[in-house]
C-alpha cells in the first residue's frame, strides 16, 4: 500500500499512571511496501490532572500470513497540567521505541 496515507485507530484506553481513561488516535503515510510512519496522539484527564501525548512513530513491518510484526522508533512531546491551588504546567521531549503487532489484510472473518 506504498503512497497510502490514512487514519490507522481511533480507540480508547485507561492509562495505568494517570489511573483514567484516554482517547488515542493514529495516522500512518505507507512510504514503501513494508515501511509507515506518522503522529500517533493520546489524551488523558481526571480530577486533577490533564495531559497530552503526541508522538511522531515509524515501523518497519515484518508480514506473515495472519499478522504484521513490527518494531518502532520515534520522538515524543508530553504536556501535563495539574490542577492544584496553581495550575502547574510541565513539558518534555522523549524517545519512543517498542514493538507492535496487527492484523494484515489477508485475515478475513
Amino acid at each position: 500500500m506504498e503512497g497510502l496515507l490514512g487514519i490507522e485507530g481511533f480507540w480508547g484506553s485507561v492509562c495505568l499512571r494517570h489511573g483514567c481513561p484516554s482517547i488515542n488516535l493514529r495516522m500512518c503515510y505507507n512510504s514503501a511496501e513494508n515501511i509507515c510512519f506518522g503522529p500517533e496522539y493520546a489524551y488523558f484527564k481526571n480530577e486533577g490532572r490533564e495531559a497530552i501525548d503526541i508522538d511522531f512513530v515509524g515501523r518497519y513491518i515484518f508480514e506473515t500470513k495472519w499478522v504484521g510484526i513490527y518494531p518502532l522508533l520515534g520522538a515524543n512531546y508530553s504536556i501535563e497540567t495539574e490542577f492544584r491551588a496553581e495550575k502547574e504546567v510541565k513539558s518534555a521531549l522523549g524517545i519512543v521505541f517498542g514493538a507492535g503487532i496487527g492484523f494484515t489484510e489477508t485475515l478475513k472473518v
